[in-house]
């Protein structure tokens, strides 16, 4: 592994536009206040992976998906040498926010927001190896890294918390407040299952990751498919109406998926107690993480991807003349778009304690 030695420090440039303004609403009271906001962010010089001990040497029949070799020969033909550089393309955000305030005589208060995001990047760079920033990244060809959706984009978020603070005993306040947000899950990408398929040049460390975009085919007769040796057009076909993939002729962008969406909700009671000496305060709290979860079992499960990544048939390689053969999955096709639920997300718990203030 080793470093651009042209290698540029990456950085971004934003603009923000933000108001403020109050408002009064009849029959529900004065000085409701409201901000939105608008952000954009451009990224520059982003880090991306590559390996320099490949070199292009041919192209699929598709005409965009290169087949590569290694450099070297001999006893390091499955030699690797990632290289940290900076990324040809810019990424960039959008990122709104809208939200409502107001507070009312009687102790009671709210907060409502949402966000929306939409965010492109060349890559997360999520791993501490550079050699798993390069073998994960979900890509057409190596050594190509394009700017797609963000994989830790939101696309929707909506906010609420309800609050209540009263003094039930004279000096000691009472406070309830309840939070609640929904928001949309992270994107994943279909991608071809591989396992030892070097048909694209990759060396054994990097051929059994199923990080190849797919490719859609036009329909039974697309000539970019080698279809003596693939699953019928109308196995297939069926496959990616499950999926929402429409045909087409062209290789599938990166985190066209969108994971489950997640519902949370957490509640917390405060009552301040007297102290056993002057100027002395306690505070009695109650809080419930997951509180939807404990109304109901089937409420605050948070289901995801553990790595953002579907596969969507198996890639049998190419043929002589560059053609892709199209296999079913090892153990069957599935479009869910999530394969594991996170255990401390989707249970509830409760804490009760006791702080004391002198």
């Amino acid at each position: 592994n080793y470093t651009d030695p042209n290698f540029e420090l990456p950085n971004d440039w934003r603009a923000q536009l933000a108001a403020d303004y109050y408002f009064d609403i009849p029959m529900l009271g004065d000085g409701f206040r409201a901000t939105t906001s608008l952000l954009y962010i451009r990224k520059k010089d982003e880090p991306v992976w590559k390996n320099t001990a490949i070199e292009p040497v041919g192209v699929a029949a598709d005409g965009e998906r290169l087949i590569f070799d290694s450099i070297y020969e001999g006893g390091r033909a499955d030699n690797y040498d990632i290289m940290m550089t900076n990324a040809d393309e810019d990424g960039r955000s959008w990122i709104f926010t809208q939200s409502l305030a107001k507070s009312w005589d009687n102790g009671l208060s709210m907060t409502m927001s949402y966000a929306h995001q939409d965010v492109e990047e060349n890559t997360p760079g999520s791993s501490s190896q550079a050699q798993s920033n390069y073998k994960h990244y979900p890509i057409v060809n190596r050594n190509h890294p394009f700017a797609a959706r963000g994989d830790y984009e939101i696309e929707h978020s909506l906010k609420i918390t309800l609050g209540y603070e009263k003094e039930f005993f004279d000096g000691y306040a009472t406070k309830v407040n309840l939070f609640w947000e929904r928001r949309s899950g992270r994107p994943f990408s279909y991608t071809m299952s591989m396992y030892n398929d070097g048909d694209f040049g990759d060396t054994p460390d990097f051929w059994s990751q199923s990080v190849y975009l797919p490719y859609i085919p036009t329909g039974a007769d697309d000539p970019n498919v080698d279809w003596e040796n693939s699953v019928s057009w109308d196995e297939l076909s069926y496959m990616l109406a499950q999926a929402g993939i429409e045909p087409g002729g062209y290789i599938l962008d990166r985190n066209t998926g969108t994971q489950p969406w997640i519902t949370d909700m957490d509640l917390s009671i405060q009552q301040e107690v007297p102290g056993f000496s002057d100027g002395h305060k306690g505070t009695l709290y109650l809080t419930i993480d997951n509180f939807a979860n404990l109304l109901n079992d089937d409420w605050g499960i948070e289901r995801r991807m553990g790595y953002p990544q579907q596969p969507l048939y198996d890639f049998g390689g190419l043929s002589d003349d560059g053609r892709y053969q199209i296999e079913r999955l090892f153990n069957g096709y599935t479009v869910q778009n999530w394969d594991e639920y996170d255990i401390t997300g989707s249970s509830w718990s409760l804490k009760v304690g006791v702080r004391y203030e002198f």
